[in-house]
């Protein structure tokens, strides 16, 4: 199976499948191992079971890498907005203010995902209390509004961030993999 897609892998144990059970000499030969009527019926039904598991697991895959891209945008807006005012703001204030170090302008690149939302988080909710600093914002744009919006994109990134259950899936085919393991 290791060079073989999941396609082929299918068809090989479909064709094995309804061999064994339509095959009088093949029928006879499984026969001592308990493969009767009844499991060949079973194997056809755990086969077509599984073939609907991997038409879901592609439709979920396709889902999933859309979410995945539309987070994968979301994020890049949000962190160049970020990126943006903390840079304007550097402009006005140096790394001993009290404002710089109450908005954490001149911390560390945050490159981790959690990493950014909790700075994110914790900037805009304290860049919203700061009039002073918004005033200085007001020329290149940035009004209460704008910024509250920001913070709400901050926040509505974990809503865009697609769930990683594909490893349940691909758990289920290798269950699928191994009860046909006789025919390999």
């Amino acid at each position: 199976m290791k060079d073989q897609s999941i396609n082929d892998f299918m068809e090989d144990c479909r064709i094995k499948i309804y061999n064994a059970s339509s095959d009088d000499v093949i029928s006879a030969r499984l026969l001592p191992f308990g493969y009767d009527e009844a499991k060949h019926t079973a194997n056809k039904t755990i086969y077509a079971d599984t073939v609907a598991l991997v038409k879901k697991n592609e439709n979920e895959n396709a889902e999933w890498r859309t979410a995945s891209e539309l987070f994968n945008n979301q994020q890049k807006k949000t962190r160049k907005d970020f990126s943006q005012i903390r840079k304007k703001l550097k402009f006005y204030y140096p790394a001993s203010s009290a404002e710089a170090n109450t908005l954490g302008l001149y911390e560390d690149k945050i490159t981790k995902y959690t990493d950014f939302l909790q700075v994110a988080k914790n900037f805009y909710g304290n860049l919203v209390g700061m009039q002073e600093v918004l005033d200085k914002l007001a020329p290149f744009g940035y009004t209460l509004e704008s910024v509250q919006a920001l913070q709400a994109d901050v926040d509505q990134l974990d809503v865009y961030r697609p769930e990683k259950s594909l490893q349940v899936r691909h758990l289920n085919l290798l269950v699928f993999y191994n009860r046909f393991s006789i025919f390999f």
